[in-house]
């Protein structure tokens, strides 16, 4: 059961929105995953990650110290909410759930293709595969347009 913290020092997200947010993802792919945390302050990412802050445009943050995190610092609507949650859920799925195989394929193919959904995307693969993973739950229609893409995250959650 994945622990959610500090949600009640905030307005936008209901636990409800919470709830049906995590409905849509698979739960093998949110196996592992700890906690999910509302953490405007960046307390874990300075008590964890490191003392100096990292990046303050940076809405979310997934982690695997101490154990299998998601924080999220900042959102102004429920559809940020989702998308920020789907991200960091993104993450943990590349590091945690595709194989050595896969995850070359979308390293060495996929993101080479330089079909990128959003600008963070082209940071790298890592943040291309979350993106993309975000808005296969977010907003599939934008997704299906590239299709090499939609089509690995697709069999992943079928």
């Amino acid at each position: 059961m994945i622990k959610v913290k500090n949600f009640d020092k905030q307005t936008i997200a209901s636990t409800n929105d919470i709830k049906s947010a995590f409905s849509l993802i698979p739960k093998r792919h949110v196996k592992g995953i700890d906690t999910v945390i509302f953490d405007p302050n960046r307390f874990f990412q300075r008590s964890y990650v490191s003392g100096v802050m990292h990046n303050n445009n940076v809405q979310g943050q997934y982690n695997q110290n101490p154990k299998n995190y998601i924080a999220i610092y900042d959102f102004q609507s429920i559809s940020k909410f989702q998308h920020v949650l789907f991200h960091e859920i993104g993450h943990h799925v590349f590091e945690n759930h595709l194989s050595p195989v896969q995850r070359k394929y979308w390293i060495f193919e996929l993101f080479k293709s330089a079909n990128y959904i959003s600008e963070y995307a082209r940071t790298n693969a890592h943040e291309d595969f979350a993106e993309c993973y975000a808005f296969y739950f977010h907003s599939k229609n934008k997704l299906s347009r590239y299709h090499k893409k939609y089509a690995f995250i697709r069999k992943l959650v079928i």
